[in-house]
């Protein structure tokens, strides 16, 4: 069982620190086997980086246009179908978990982490 952790990007910010040490740690404490999926592999923070590092926690990249980036997540989702979902912020929710339910993941959990949702983000 692997658990992902999807994030838009993992630069400075309380979702994305949240990210990184929560995917450490349970690969550092409980030997899980743990991914970090970003669309922007861009302006990592080092402090973020170093935490994974030091963890070894591959990260993964994806393609920066949308179909491509959709394919790819539906490929490592279906390849992993006994593994957990963490998605950080409104994109990752909603693409992240409409992509792995599709790819057949059960166990799926995000989080919205602000208190106002404007426009397309209140509707989807």
């Amino acid at each position: 069982m692997k658990v992902f952790f999807y994030s838009h990007t993992l630069r400075p910010g309380g979702a994305e620190k949240q990210c990184a040490l929560v995917a450490a740690e349970l690969k550092r404490v409980y030997g899980l086997d743990t991914v970090v999926v970003l669309n922007d592999g861009d302006g990592i923070k080092q402090q973020y980086q170093n935490y994974l590092d030091s963890a070894r926690v591959p990260i993964v990249v994806l393609p920066q246009r949308f179909f491509p980036r959709v394919c790819a997540l539906w490929r490592i989702f279906s390849h992993e179908r006994n593994s957990v979902l963490f998605n950080y912020l409104t994109y990752p929710d909603f693409v992240g978990g409409c992509v792995a339910r599709l790819a057949g993941l059960n166990k799926i959990i995000g989080g919205i982490e602000t208190d106002e949702l404007h426009g397309l983000k209140l509707i989807a």
